[in-house]
């Protein structure tokens, strides 16, 4: 909010008194009528463009001034601005004074991004809705297609939905952030403390997997490694390991509990049942999770795994005869993948974040 507190300048000097307050050298009109204290920038600007625009502004030029000197009448007696900063005010006022033709949504570059931002901060904090539905339209136009969305503008947009609490635009964003993460365009730290504060727990399970994995791409047998870093808070190293932990656990018991095999078919004998089909059913399930293993190495990779059991196991059911040489077992086999659900339920029933935030027994 604004504040209306003056500072103690010398009243005769016709320039910022100390080295540290400068005068805005884009925004300081000679010919404006009201000034204004950002952080230790000084803004000489016409009224008109704050009151016109601005129910918190209107209101506060509406206040009285007591005996005091007029506020905002000379740098020695500004208004100051709390809590804003100069680069944003002036991303602001950039377009308060642009003709017609520079706001028009379509014709301002990507490049613009940081500024219109920064525009739509100011323009909800001080009520000025035309101008943050402008820098919104703006902003959406771009965002819908995240390759558009530029490393440098990720957490500023981020913050930006989240104090506005469009939270579903906001979550769009930390995709494209984790995936920027992943990439190795942004540092991984903010992007977990940023999904932290949003209790957004997914983008979280998707970003300790990333870490999880370059832990395991700097790991040396003769060399410890060493997980603790700078960029990394130590609760979030915490839920990594506890993760790690009962993702590996959750593994081994899907891998090693009993396959419930069917009875036998009608045409199956139970002495040829336990003698083949049983032997095929078994040395199918390890071929699958072996080959699960090796093409999606990394325990975190759970999702990818089981989908492919599926997929392994549902081309030996079509090729099932062919690969048990036309015998009747592979027709068995057919019939144990179509009713054996336990791959089926396992993929419904599995929730990366749950291993990270453990709230009770929820699958694998």
């Amino acid at each position: 909010m604004a504040s209306l507190g003056r500072n103690t300048f010398d009243s005769e000097s016709r320039t910022p008194p100390f080295p540290s307050i400068s005068r805005d050298p884009e925004h300081y009109h000679s010919n404006g009528d009201c000034i204004l204290l950002v952080e230790s920038v000084l803004f000489k600007i016409h009224r008109f463009h704050l009151v016109h625009n601005s129910i918190v502004f209107a209101h506060m030029f509406e206040l009285p001034l007591g005996d005091t000197a007029q506020e905002g009448l000379s740098d020695e007696s500004p208004i100051i601005l709390s809590g804003d900063t100069a680069a944003a005010f002036r991303a602001l006022l950039k377009y308060l004074y642009a003709p017609v033709l520079g706001t028009q949504v379509e014709a301002i570059p990507l490049t613009e991004m940081h500024h219109i931002i920064a525009v739509a901060k100011l323009a909800h904090k001080y009520e000025m809705n035309a101008w943050e539905q402008w820098a919104l339209q703006f902003l959406a136009r771009r965002v819908i297609n995240q390759d558009k969305i530029r490393p440098q503008d990720v957490q500023l947009l981020h913050n930006l939905y989240d104090r506005l609490q469009e939270y579903t635009m906001r979550d769009r964003i930390m995709q494209s952030w984790c995936r920027f993460v992943e990439t190795n365009d942004l540092p991984i730290g903010a992007a977990m403390e940023a999904a932290d504060v949003c209790g957004d727990e997914e983008s979280l399970a998707r970003l300790y997997c990333i870490q999880l994995g370059r832990f395991g791409a700097n790991a040396d047998l003769l060399n410890p490694t060493s997980f603790l870093t700078s960029d990394t808070p130590v609760v979030h190293f915490q839920r990594m390991l506890a993760g790690y932990c009962s993702l590996s656990l959750a593994w081994d018991r899907f891998r090693e509990d009993p396959i419930p095999y069917p009875r036998p078919e009608p045409w199956c004998s139970p002495k040829q049942h336990a003698a083949q089909c049983v032997p095929l059913y078994q040395s199918r399930w390890r071929e699958a999770t072996q080959d699960a293993e090796r093409k999606w190495p990394k325990v975190t990779e759970m999702e990818e795994r089981l989908s492919w059991m599926d997929i392994y196991l549902g081309y030996h059911r079509d090729a099932g005869s062919e690969s048990s040489g036309g015998g009747l077992e592979g027709k068995c086999f057919t019939n144990f993948v179509m009713s054996n659900k336990m791959v089926e339920r396992a993929k419904k029933r599995f929730y990366l974040p749950a291993h990270f935030f453990p709230r009770g027994n929820r699958g694998v």
